[in-house]
């Protein structure tokens, strides 16, 4: 079977991302090849998280083998001609490029488990731009280490027309929007999807993006990619405890996103893993960002700004203000609210909410090991 190189290889690589890492079950380390007349189908899991892309081929016998995923990216992203030939014979996936031949010896795709796909007829329907810009403004807030499972997922809530997208990692949260469209009266969904899961959504392409959930699992489908999960299980906290009471806040301040960024980056050059925390100052017509650590050194940055409200000097951890910053527009413009130096502090972006704790509230929290 000849298939277009970059074609298989873009879909190859795409559908792979599913591939555990580590995992005592050989057979999921492998891809699963289903070719069905001029459809061929790609097929990936890791026991809780699934993904299928269909792509075009050029009418072919069926057939159905699993591909060794790891060797098979090494191989074609060592290839650089148009066509690729794919075949099974004796064991063996052949793959054939020009002047280069492999063998590559595989599993019974018997053994290959079964995987969860999209075949709902009830579900949202959110534009694929809009539900990529939600991931990349959330995903950052998540619990990475894992120390509270329930935080390592984003927590999607959609009532009628509106689906709020939420992470946070107990240190700070974020609250991203994005409008859907109800497709055949589906069920509202409240629902903590897995960082993994969602890091596939964000990356595959497509104008519309299909949302079903249902009790324990969530699909969506992106063109001709499915995508599984199981949903991440645990009590997620309410992010409406964690807002700042909008009636305490005494001071607000419009701030252009390069800007900041700028002197938040030269603040956080003097600092340490143990001391992340920057000073920020704001006077009238002023914003001042310092660092200073022991045997290290000082840093002070500042930039022109009109605050509404009396001065004040909040601190906050450097490199979470340096995340919240990089998912936006250098051209944009945030707002901050604060309300005092041991309050924690509320960022906005239009209808994009940030909250960050105070160092010394972190601080506490990390000494605690929470």
């Amino acid at each position: 079977m000849e298939l277009d190189r970059k074609i298989f290889t873009d879909q190859f690589t795409s559908v792979a991302a599913c591939v555990p890492s580590r995992t005592t079950k050989d057979v999921i380390k492998n891809v699963l090849l289903s070719v069905q007349g001029e459809t061929a189908t790609l097929t990936a899991t890791d026991g809780e998280l699934h993904m299928q892309s269909a792509f075009a081929c050029p009418p072919s016998k069926p057939m159905r083998t699993l591909i060794p995923a790891a060797r098979v990216i090494q191989i074609v992203r060592e290839l650089d001609l148009e066509t690729l030939e794919l075949d099974v014979s004796d064991g063996k996936v052949i793959l054939k490029c020009g002047g280069s031949t492999f063998a590559l010896g595989v599993e019974d795709h018997t053994n290959f488990p079964p995987v969860m796909t999209f075949d709902d007829d009830s579900y949202f329907e959110i534009d694929g731009h809009a539900i990529r810009r939600a991931i990349k403004r959330t995903i950052f807030s998540t619990d990475v280490e894992i120390t509270r499972y329930a935080l390592g997922g984003i927590q999607i809530q959609i009532s009628d027309s509106s689906a709020l997208f939420v992470s946070t990692d107990s240190r700070r949260l974020s609250l991203c929007p994005c409008p859907c469209t109800r497709v055949n009266n589906p069920t509202c969904v409240d629902a903590v999807v897995p960082v993994k899961a969602m890091k596939l959504v964000e990356s595959s392409h497509g104008e519309k993006v299909h949302m079903a959930c249902r009790e324990n699992s969530i699909a969506f489908r992106i063109g001709d990619v499915s995508i599984s999960s199981q949903l991440v299980q645990g009590r997620f906290p309410d992010h409406r405890k964690v807002m700042p009471d909008l009636d305490a806040i005494t001071r607000r301040v419009t701030l252009p996103v390069s800007a900041t960024a700028s002197i938040v980056r030269q603040a956080s050059v003097i600092s340490t893993t143990e001391s992340r925390g920057i000073d920020l100052n704001f006077t009238a017509d002023t914003l001042t960002a310092m660092s200073d650590a022991t045997d290290i050194g000082s840093a002070r940055a500042s930039m022109p700004i009109s605050l509404q409200g009396e001065p004040m000097m909040i601190t906050l951890d450097g490199k979470y203000v340096a995340d919240f910053l990089k998912v936006l527009s250098g051209e944009a413009s945030i707002e901050m609210a604060l309300i005092a130096s041991d309050e924690r502090a509320l960022i906005t972006a239009g209808d994009y909410q940030h909250v960050i704790m105070p160092w010394a509230w972190q601080r506490q929290l990390e000494l605690a090991g929470i």
